[in-house]
């Protein structure tokens, strides 16, 4: 159907187009206004009428073709954001196991040389954009 609308919608405006010639030709045959008015309202009018529906045909096809597109850059933003998610999760989890000290500018390790022995406190889900990671335990790859 959607191949079919606009090759219909075309021909609409063919036969709107050829009513409204035929409703001009007769119009310019006749002298009197009285006589003028018949042509006018059968091809005039049907003549619009036909362009207006097959305006209304091609516009719904243009909606729909756009609709399409919208959903498939839906699904592929759909995608995207299952891939972040899919990375940020663990990281997430990971970052449970990973300390910090306090007034430091790193996150470690809690096996790390630099923390044994000082006063850490777990790393909270901010810190691990605030902190930069320790070069020595490389907690990034964690």
């Amino acid at each position: 159907m959607r191949r079919v609308q606009p090759l219909l919608a075309w021909g609409l405006v063919a036969a709107g187009a050829l009513l409204l010639l035929l409703g001009w030709y007769g119009v310019s045959g006749e002298s009197l206004t009285a006589k003028q008015l018949p042509y006018l309202v059968s091809g005039g009018l049907g003549g619009i009428a036909l362009i207006v529906v097959a305006a209304s045909l091609l516009t719904t096809q243009d909606v729909h073709r756009q609709l399409a597109r919208l959903e498939q850059v839906e699904q592929r933003v759909t995608t995207m954001y299952e891939l972040l998610v899919e990375e940020l999760v663990p990281a997430a989890l990971d970052a449970a196991e990973l300390v910090r000290v306090a007034g430091g500018s790193t996150y470690h390790r809690p096996t790390c040389p630099l923390v044994v022995g000082k006063e850490t406190s777990p790393l909270g889900p901010a810190d691990r954009l605030a902190l930069t990671p320790c070069d020595v335990c490389a907690p990034a790859a964690a």
